[in-house]
């Protein structure tokens, strides 16, 4: 979601405000000046920015803009935290297999280890390549 939507669905069409809290954690500077609305309009809200602004909203002794905007903004911004936010996946990105790819697990001796790290370093590639090439030309 854009700042442009953002507002559209706090406020409104046509009406163009922002706390100081949000300008903030935005990226845009306060107090608000002639035009920042074309200027930042397009800006896309990030899941990190919308939980820094909910935050702020949720602690008591913020008194930015009125209790229903505050309401509004967290809600929106919420639906932006659990839109744009990828869901934990159960395997370790160091640990998945590219498609068509499966898990090798082998038991070599330690100086073939070596060799063949130090083989694909050279060769800019990996281990995986390495043995494919092998099994390729050799089997």
């Amino acid at each position: 979601m854009n700042l442009e939507q953002y507002l559209d669905r706090k406020y409104g069409k046509n009406i163009a405000a922002l706390t100081s809290i949000e300008a903030r954690h935005f990226g845009i500077p306060y107090p608000l000046v002639s035009g920042w609305e074309r200027r930042h309009g397009k800006m896309s809200i990030t899941p990190g920015m919308a939980e820094r602004v909910i935050a702020a909203f949720r602690n008591e002794t913020v008194k930015a803009g009125s209790k229903k905007h505050r309401e509004r903004a967290v809600q929106i911004l919420e639906s932006i935290v659990r839109i744009e936010t990828p869901a934990p996946t159960t395997v370790p990105a160091s640990r998945s297999t590219p498609d068509g790819d499966v898990r090798l697990t082998a038991n070599i001796r330690r100086d073939l280890h070596i060799r063949l790290k130090i083989a694909a370093a050279e060769q800019r590639t990996t281990i995986g390549e390495l043995i494919e090439r092998f099994v390729e030309t050799a089997l």
